[in-house]
C-alpha cells in the first residue's frame, strides 16, 4: 500500500466514524503534498468501500485547507449520474475502465 494512502486511512476512518456527508478539514496542507493527500483519500475511500469528495482551497499563507466528506457508494453513483450522465465516455473518471 502506498504511503500516502497509509497516510490517509485514519482521516477516512475519522470520517466515516462521524458520519455520512459530513464535511471535514485538513488545514495547512503544503502544496508539494496535496495531489498526494488527495490520491491518498480517495485511496482509502476506496478500501473502506465509501465515496469520497474532496476539495483544495488555497490559503492566503500559501498552504491548502483540504475538506472532505465519504458518501454511500448509492449516493455516490447517483451525484454522478446526474452531473454527467449515463454515458460513463462524458464521466471524468470511469470506475469500470480499465487501468483504473
Amino acid at each position: 500500500m502506498a504511503a500516502h494512502t497509509q497516510q490517509a486511512l485514519a482521516f477516512v476512518r475519522a470520517a466515516i466514524q462521524i458520519g455520512y456527508d459530513k464535511e471535514l478539514e485538513l488545514t495547512e496542507v503544503a502544496e508539494a503534498e496535496v495531489i498526494d493527500m488527495r490520491r491518498g483519500l480517495f485511496n482509502a475511500a476506496k478500501l473502506h468501500g465509501v465515496s469520497l469528495h474532496c476539495n483544495a482551497e488555497r490559503q492566503k499563507d500559501g498552504t491548502f485547507t483540504l475538506r472532505y466528506a465519504v458518501h454511500s457508494k448509492q449516493d455516490g453513483r447517483a451525484h454522478v449520474l446526474n452531473k454527467h450522465g449515463d454515458d460513463r465516455s462524458r464521466w471524468p473518471y470511469n470506475p469500470r475502465r480499465k487501468g483504473n
